[in-house]
C-alpha cells in the first residue's frame, strides 16, 4: 500500500468516511503515537530505557527529548537485549563443546 498505488487517498477517503473531517485533525496525533509506542517498544527490546538520557547525548538540541515524554512502550525493558537465542528454539543453538 503506497502513495502511487492509492494508498493515501484511501487513508484519507476512509477516515472522512468513519470519523468526517475531524478526523483528518486526530490523524496526525494518532500517527505521531503509534510511531512513538513503534520506538518505545524496540528501545526496551534492545534493553535502553526510552526514558533515560544516555550521558553521552546530554546538550543535544532537537529533535532529542522523548525521554521527556511517558513511554508509549508495550513491553517492559529488558536486563539484555534480545538476541536470536530469545526468539528461536534452543535445538537450533547446540551447546558448545569443550575442547
Amino acid at each position: 500500500l503506497n502513495h502511487h498505488r492509492g494508498g493515501s487517498t484511501m487513508i484519507f477517503t476512509t477516515i472522512i468516511k468513519r470519523f468526517g473531517v475531524h478526523g483528518l485533525f486526530v490523524f496526525p496525533f494518532v500517527a505521531l503515537g503509534m510511531e512513538k509506542s513503534f520506538y518505545d517498544s524496540a528501545m526496551s527490546l534492545r534493553g535502553i530505557d526510552p526514558n533515560q538520557r544516555a550521558a553521552d547525548r546530554e546538550g543535544e538540541g532537537f529533535p532529542s527529548g522523548g525521554h521527556l515524554l511517558p513511554s508509549f512502550s508495550v513491553v517492559a525493558v529488558r536486563d539484555h537485549a534480545i538476541t536470536l537465542r530469545d526468539i528461536l528454539p534452543s535445538a537450533l543453538f547446540p551447546a558448545p563443546t569443550e575442547q
